[in-house]
């Protein structure tokens, strides 16, 4: 069957996508996705009837959409429901979709998937979307904290990096040079600035000998072991 003609589209921040579609029926239609509206129009004439029409029932629609937006992704994932420091991340199932669907809404991230389609096949492409969010966060947060924490404590460094690193949350090297891992979001506050302090604590001492611990230790009030502890049970998607 070939594709119905489009009349008009636009974006609604509420509803997502609307497309206009010129129809063969007798009647103005909606089919509703999770991230989409399709308006079936019969006839341009109608076009202004069916965007009344649209409106009328928008209430309807976003409880509609929310309901199909509540349901349980197929199979169990580790990104469903993680948190970020400025995020919630949701899977939302949408017969609408052929790919995945990134939108960041206020403090939800809103992920789309095909229907029907397994969440471990979507992993790469999950973990690739997450990343481009996490990142944006990373570079606007971290450097700032960072040099509110160096100036309180009295530190200095000579440059910073956001990375992906999956297998430590930060670096510094003899330059003075810290790296940061964009993951670090998934942790608490307290934590992150735990991180932050401990690299920091390596523009004095490059080691983790008995001086650096103690500097960390005085930087964190004494929780250094606490938070270092605590740190350990966040885990990094892969």
């Amino acid at each position: 069957m070939p594709a119905l003609p489009i009349i008009e589209s636009f974006f609604d921040e509420e509803l997502g996508k609307i497309v206009f579609l010129l129809s063969q029926g007798r009647q103005i239609r909606i089919k509703i996705s999770a991230s989409a509206i399709s308006v079936y129009v019969p006839g341009k004439r109608h076009l202004t009837k069916a965007r009344d029409f649209l409106s009328e029932n928008k209430s309807v629609i976003v409880s509609k959409q929310n309901k199909l937006r509540s349901r349980t992704p197929s199979g169990n994932s580790v990104y469903d429901g993680m948190k970020t420091l400025f995020f919630t991340v949701r899977l939302i199932e949408d017969q609408e979709r052929k790919s995945l669907f990134f939108r960041r809404k206020k403090d939800t991230l809103e992920i789309y998937y095909p229907e029907n389609t397994s969440i471990e096949t979507l992993q790469p492409q999950l973990l690739k979307g997450l990343n481009y969010f996490l990142r944006k966060d990373a570079t606007a947060y971290l450097p700032q904290r960072l040099e509110l924490l160096a100036k309180k404590h009295g530190f200095t460094y000579n440059k910073v990096s956001i990375r992906s690193k999956h297998t430590s949350w930060g670096s510094c090297t003899s330059k003075k040079h810290i790296s940061l891992s964009l993951y670090l979001l998934l942790a608490p506050e307290p934590l992150i600035d735990y991180v932050l302090l401990h690299e920091l604590c390596h523009t004095i001492e490059m080691n983790h000998g008995p001086r650096f611990q103690a500097l960390l230790n005085q930087c964190t009030n004494g929780q250094s072991q606490t938070l270092k502890q605590e740190l350990k049970k966040i885990r990094i998607p892969t």
